[in-house]
């Protein structure tokens, strides 16, 4: 009979974390593990937000992972050359086709650019591409900002405004 199979699907909180097959295959297609940290976050809320997530949550990720990366590596193509952000930088459509392949809602993203140009402008620092920096920042951000309050970590609990502005763990 088929008695041994009382397997439960994985519960899925925010600390659930893709299993090692499932990152081995994601490496051996080349994706970048940072790439793979960023999307569990959105991953986690997307089926959160749905309310009931499939029993196969490691062959999802894969598949979702897969996409976002093969879009991403067309996409952003890296200029040769590091350039300082022009004032009226604007990222380029395949950040917001990645976005929404995220599942994040490009108007976030769009109230996040004048901040972070300003902060790229004053900085100085030269990137090869914006684009991917921007994408970085943005799924920063979504993912702390749905955080569950109390999940919160003492890293983001009271922070000032000026602190977040000044807060460059994204932009290493």
């Amino acid at each position: 009979g088929s008695n041994f199979e009382v397997n439960q699907p994985a519960r899925l909180d925010n600390n659930w974390r893709p299993n090692a097959d499932a990152l081995e295959i994601l490496n051996r297609n080349g994706v970048d593990p940072e790439f793979v940290n960023e999307a569990i976050p959105e991953f986690v809320l997307y089926w959160k937000e749905r309310g009931s997530h499939p029993k196969e949550l490691n062959s999802r990720f894969i598949q979702h992972i897969r996409l976002q990366w093969a879009r991403y590596t067309s996409a952003i193509k890296h200029s040769t050359e590091p350039t300082r952000i022009p004032a009226d930088w604007t990222p380029s459509s395949d950040v917001y086709d990645i976005l929404k392949l995220s599942h994040i809602d490009a108007n976030f993203a769009n109230d996040l650019l004048p901040e972070f140009i300003v902060f790229w402008r004053d900085s100085n620092q030269l990137q090869t591409s914006w684009n991917s920096k921007f994408l970085q920042h943005v799924k920063y951000h979504w993912a702390k900002q749905h955080q569950l309050a109390s999940e919160a970590t003492s890293s983001t609990r009271g922070r000032s405004l000026s602190e977040d502005l000044s807060d460059t763990s994204w932009a290493q």
